[in-house]
């Protein structure tokens, strides 16, 4: 006999599992339960499932979506439970659900396990949708929160067990990206239902394969707007693949997080000293600062020694075929169960919270603001651009007129910062300290004039 548990009123949030794990590790007081699940009627409101909890066996249909359902509940026989467990629908969910109070509300955190480790969730049940619509989030909570995804039919348990559309040719089209003029654009058709991983791994390997070649190509050539492809496509795949750490193993993003870093890093001198020396040639005095242009474009020399070096000793070569072997790799052995989420939604989603989170940035900017929170915004808003760049098929190309004037005027600001740097290091061997404290003078004056722009445009 059936029985109405209740309206099922609850909040769910989309969690890190690698803080969620830490979370667990300093609480106290909880009870963990061991809990099978298997779907065995998937309709877009009506959810019949069967669960096993520890030594209980329950059969649950639930009508209705989001974050108000009903909820029907009858205990069941474990011989009803393998009975009924061979109309199973796609993959069986198991997972280990902690349970806690925390300012005298209930929390249930659920780990996957199996195929779907990785994946981790919050859930609170409200009494009604008042107590429901005045819950505040434990500040503790918050910090391992990635998402609330209490709507979102993407992130329901029977969704999850539904097997996900992969790209079709995807052999196919990687030997077409690697075959193609490394200037070329990649075009193809997007599948919206496709999962977020594959879509994602085309264009990083769209931008590896790029890569590829103008490193090849800078060993030999080291022309600046050869580094300019080099360090912007490194660029793009950092970017990237910390929007989406999510989707892939901690230990492996961390690894080749480490050394897309080292690379990028290896290339910034070199791009500032270009960028400062253009600077003062192009200025009318340019012939007061001769001897701190030579001195510049010999440190340059020596940056471009230092890059060529770097290029030839296997570093880049070992990154591109870690990278490569990566996104070619099919089995999933190397992602989390979030790679399996439709793409579309979850792009979105990305978008909404980065240009939420610039927007807060950029409103708590003034003039006393050290410039390390403007180089912050600065970053964010480079990697909301490289995502829009990425997948503008999702029609996200209208934000990219705004963000390109706003990471301009951000990066000016930027290079004076680096700029002062420069000048202040070679302040000790200048023979000429008038010149030298001349040029920090007008240095120091741009910045606060850059900022001011910068305040200025966001304040119109």
């Amino acid at each position: 006999m059936f029985t109405m548990k209740n309206l099922e009123i609850e909040n769910k949030y989309l969690l890190s599992y690698e803080k969620a794990i830490a979370f667990l590790k300093n609480l106290n007081n909880y009870e963990t339960h061991k809990i099978v699940q298997i779907y065995i009627k998937i309709f877009k409101n009506n959810i019949k499932r069967i669960r096993k909890i520890d030594d209980r066996y329950i059969l649950t249909i639930k009508k209705g979506s989001g974050r108000v359902r009903k909820e029907f509940e009858n205990d069941i026989s474990k011989k009803k439970f393998d009975k009924l467990s061979r109309k199973k629908i796609g993959n069986k969910i198991k997972k280990t659900r902690y349970v806690f109070y925390m300012e005298n509300h209930k929390f249930e955190l659920d780990i996957f396990k199996g195929k779907l480790k990785g994946l981790a969730y919050l859930e609170i049940e409200f009494n009604n949708e008042q107590e429901m619509k005045n819950f505040i989030l434990p500040k503790e909570l918050k910090d391992i929160v990635l998402k609330d995804v209490s709507s979102d039919i993407n992130y329901t348990n029977s969704s999850l067990v539904l097997k996900r559309k992969k790209f079709k040719n995807l052999r196919k089209l990687f030997k077409k990206i690697e075959s193609s003029n490394v200037d070329a654009k990649l075009n193809f058709k997007v599948d919206k239902k496709i999962c977020i991983y594959d879509n994602l791994r085309i264009y990083l390997f769209c931008y590896l394969m790029k890569v590829k070649s103008y490193s090849s190509l800078l060993a030999i050539n080291n022309d600046e707007e050869l580094l300019h492809k080099f360090r912007i496509n490194l660029r793009r795949i950092k970017s990237l693949m910390f929007l989406f750490k999510e989707l892939f193993d901690f230990d492996i993003y961390k690894k080749i997080n480490i050394r897309l870093k080292d690379a990028i890093t290896m290339t910034n001198k070199k791009r500032d000293l270009d960028i400062f020396l253009l600077k003062l040639n192009s200025i009318k005095d340019s012939d007061e600062y001769i001897d701190f242009i030579c001195y510049l474009h010999k440190e340059k020399e020596e940056e471009e020694r230092k890059l060529i070096d770097f290029l030839n000793d296997r570093k880049v070569e070992d990154l591109i075929f870690d990278l490569e072997f990566l996104l070619k790799e099919n089995s999933k052995f190397y992602t989390t169960a979030l790679a399996n989420l439709p793409a579309k939604s979850y792009i979105q989603d990305k978008i909404k919270y980065l240009w939420k989170d610039i927007s807060k940035s950029i409103g708590k900017l003034s003039s006393q603001t050290p410039l390390e929170k403007f180089h912050s915004t600065r970053i964010k808003i480079k990697k909301i651009r490289y995502l829009t760049d990425a997948f503008e098929n999702y029609s996200l190309k209208r934000h990219n007129k705004s963000l390109k004037n706003y990471q301009d005027i951000f990066g000016e600001l930027n290079d004076l910062k680096n700029q002062i740097t420069i000048t202040n290091k070679y302040m000790p061997k200048s023979n000429n300290q008038k010149i030298i404290n001349k040029l920090l003078n007008q240095l120091s004056k741009d910045m606060f004039l850059q900022k001011k722009k910068i305040l200025s445009n966001f304040n119109k």
